[in-house]
């Protein structure tokens, strides 16, 4: 049945009308054939919504539910969402609260079951080896990087001179991984390492120790590991440093196993 640039003024069943002016309206009212609003709608099998613009959305079940192009919803609020794709982002869940969606991911997301992995970056030095220099912090030089992060929403590797830093894009808890290897760890010399946070390129900065060790005994080569809870303001840079007090330690790739920073966002 055509019902273009007609009104249908009753109905049998569940059947519905749009209440407006004939053509191609962008905007109208939903009503039955009564006349009267229809507050909810009961949709079976796949909806796809092109263009999604509500203050609230509420819904008890959203199955295999496509929605493409613009979402502007100030509340979307589920019991149980399954196989949602929200643009390309896939979302699989038993329930859980959205208050903000935008583009590829999902900001301020609360989930009561299901897993969340956080965006992360992974920073390494593997070549241009040179001696560390005794009682002076030596920024650790990266020359590489992994992410999870292809747009840079959470990270962005900062290269600036000497300094090679992970800019943080967003306030939270971030859990740092941090991987020291070197040659050189003979008796009688103390390491210190410390992961660095600061507002610019080379402000003041803050430091938090992630190792103190003070070895004895020599060792030709030694691999030390540690991690550290942070809480980094938005847009503040990370990187960190290591003194060591004698030999001159140099770095070591042994085992493929190089001097690395992993930082995980937690929340």
């Amino acid at each position: 049945m055509d019902l273009k640039n007609k009104t249908i003024s009753s109905t049998l069943g569940n059947l519905l009308t749009i209440n407006t002016v004939a053509g191609s309206p962008t905007e109208g009212v939903v009503q039955n054939g009564d006349g009267v609003d229809v507050k909810s709608i009961n949709i079976g099998g796949d909806v796809v919504l092109t263009n999604v613009n509500a203050t609230t959305i509420n819904a008890n079940t959203v199955d295999t539910t496509t929605l493409n192009s613009n979402i502007n919803a100030t509340n979307l609020n589920t019991t149980n969402i399954e196989g949602v794709n929200l643009g390309s982002t896939v979302i699989n869940s038993n329930g859980f609260t959205l208050s903000n969606v935008r583009g590829e991911e999902i900001v301020g997301d609360r989930l009561s079951a299901g897993s969340v992995y956080g965006r992360y970056i992974k920073t390494t030095w593997n070549t241009n080896y040179f001696n560390l220099t005794n009682n002076q912090n030596n920024y650790i030089p990266w020359d590489s990087s992994i992410d999870n992060d292809p747009q840079n929403r959470v990270f962005e590797f900062v290269v600036s001179g000497i300094y090679r830093k992970v800019q943080v894009k967003r306030s939270g808890w971030y859990l740092c991984f941090a991987t020291i290897h070197l040659y050189d760890m003979y008796a009688d010399m103390d390491l210190r390492a410390s992961i660095q946070v600061d507002e610019f390129i080379t402000s003041p900065a803050t430091e938090f120790g992630i190792i103190d060790e003070k070895f004895i005994e020599g060792q030709e080569d030694r691999t030390m590991h540690a991690k550290r809870l942070i809480y980094v303001p938005e847009n503040w840079y990370i990187t960190y440093w290591v003194n060591p007090s004698a030999n001159a330690p140099y770095p070591s790739n042994a085992n493929n196993c190089p001097t690395s920073l992993l930082i995980l966002q937690i929340s």
